[in-house]
């Protein structure tokens, strides 16, 4: 990881590239947690290339997080060797994530050269409203909601092609 962020914090204007290779996908460039969850974390205005994966928000596959107000808007993301932005929340309690957002977003791959996964994953009692993102080159899905504790996506005005795997 190259930079944390924990509840209340603000990242906005930032540049990163060249992070940590396709072989430790489960990385990502920014890392986003807190205990007992995120809350109030806004990324903004950012440029992230070249790395395994630009947001990694939540404890992963290990679940156990609410986020709730988490934002995620008006960045550039490029050449990412796994998701973009990965959503974990609690797949423990019953708690479930609200008010987060990830809007007007650029997520741009090579899928022809790049090892990825999906340009944004979703998992583990996560709400999350998706809007007005530009989603471009992915070799696995555009977005992917995982098979954890169901999940409530809300998405309007995104624009998803030349993804060439699953679904979006």
């Amino acid at each position: 990881h190259h930079v944390f962020l924990k509840n209340g914090c603000t990242l906005s204007g930032f540049t990163l590239r060249n992070g940590v290779a396709e072989s430790a996908w489960w990385t990502g460039a920014v890392r986003i947690y807190d205990t007992p969850g995120v809350d109030s974390v806004t990324v903004e205005n950012c440029i992230i290339h070249d790395v395994s994966r630009a947001f990694y928000v939540g404890w992963g596959g290990n679940g156990q997080e609410n986020l709730t107000n988490l934002v995620i808007r008006n960045n550039y993301l490029f050449r990412c060797d796994a998701d973009a932005i990965g959503l974990w929340g609690d797949n423990v309690n019953p708690t479930v994530s609200t008010g987060n957002l990830i809007a007007n977003n650029t997520i741009v791959n090579d899928s022809a050269t790049r090892q990825t996964r999906s340009a944004i994953f979703i998992d583990n009692n996560v709400n999350v409203e998706i809007t007005s993102n530009i989603i471009h080159g992915w070799h696995n899905a555009g977005l992917e909601v995982g098979a954890g504790a169901p999940c409530t996506v809300t998405t309007a005005y995104n624009d998803f092609f030349d993804v060439i795997g699953n679904a979006n």
